[in-house]
């Protein structure tokens, strides 16, 4: 699977670096993807020594291949989901719709989450975001807490009151983390969303890994409840004596869904393990699959 951004200066390009999160094909030859893109004030002096994380504004964008994910380039449109503000209007703090989920059919369309980090009124959460053409960008809303009401525009091309673009975040307290895959049970009909989190157990003793949560509708949820303890990357204890992971999710290895949006009663949960450089996380990484037995709801 080949696709690099254009790594451009530029905010308003919504082509800086970028990388594929999220594909779903109809056929095995068409494959949709929504680009995860970041801009972090590349430009010399843009941000100084803020610009690892205050200068961060993520948008999604949308690529597409034509050959089976042999390549991709960008579509036209571009622009899936951006905040209603500029990235000078949200310096100080990375803000933006990070990690979407896998897509999935759901709602006589389809459907993913994604994380927003965003100034007031905007709250933090996750939010549920659909469409019916995966063929046109412009196409996604975000759910506003009745309907799929929220149209995502451009910020660079006008401006924009925040309080007319907001998502309302589904179910908090279910889904406390960013949700980084969902999946659903063939046997139950339940929604699974996974995370990776920290959380006291009953005991008060702090357990942090895999949660995962559930729901009959994407909307409501159950959870969360830890299915698989670990150290995490990004929580600040890299040197930890087993090695941090990441991006969890769920898949069915046996699944006839091309896309791989459900799962049987024996999945696996996959997800990334850093190696590490002395404390340091460095580049390389594995990719670690673990048998998962799913038991009546």
């Amino acid at each position: 699977m080949s696709f690099e951004g254009g790594g451009r200066d530029d905010p308003a390009s919504f082509d800086n670096r970028s990388w594929i999160a999220s594909t779903f094909s109809p056929d095995g030859r068409t494959v949709h993807a929504v680009v995860h893109d970041e801009y972090r004030g590349h430009a010399p002096d843009t941000c100084g020594p803020e610009a690892a994380g205050a200068c961060w504004y993520n948008t999604l964008t949308a690529a597409v291949s034509t050959d089976g994910g042999e390549s991709f380039r960008p579509a036209e449109p571009r622009l899936v989901a951006a905040l209603p503000r500029r990235a000078d209007e949200t310096r100080g703090h990375h803000a933006g719709l990070f990690e979407p989920t896998n897509i999935v059919p759901v709602f006589g369309g389809f459907a993913m989450m994604a994380n927003v980090v965003a100034p007031a009124p905007q709250r933090p959460g996750n939010c549920l975001l659909r469409t019916d053409d995966l063929a046109d960008a412009s196409r996604w809303r975000a759910w506003t807490g009745d309907a799929f009401a929220t149209r995502f525009a451009d910020p660079y091309a006008r401006d924009l009151d925040p309080a007319a673009h907001l998502c309302e975040p589904i179910d908090p307290a279910a889904l406390p983390w960013p949700v980084t895959s969902l999946v659903r049970h063939r046997g139950s009909g339940l929604w699974i969303a996974t995370m990776k989190g920290r959380r006291a157990d009953e005991a008060g003793v702090e357990r942090t890994g895999v949660f995962y949560a559930t729901s009959p509708d994407l909307l409501h949820w159950r959870g969360p409840r830890l299915l698989l303890e670990s150290p995490l990357m990004g929580s600040g204890t890299p040197c930890a004596p087993q090695r941090p992971i990441g991006y969890p999710a769920l898949i069915d290895p046996a699944s006839a869904d091309r896309n791989f949006a459900s799962v049987g009663d024996h999945p696996s949960l996959t997800f990334v393990r850093a190696r590490l450089r002395g404390c340091e996380l460095g580049p390389e990484r594995d990719i670690v699959i673990v048998p998962v037995e799913i038991g009546a709801p």
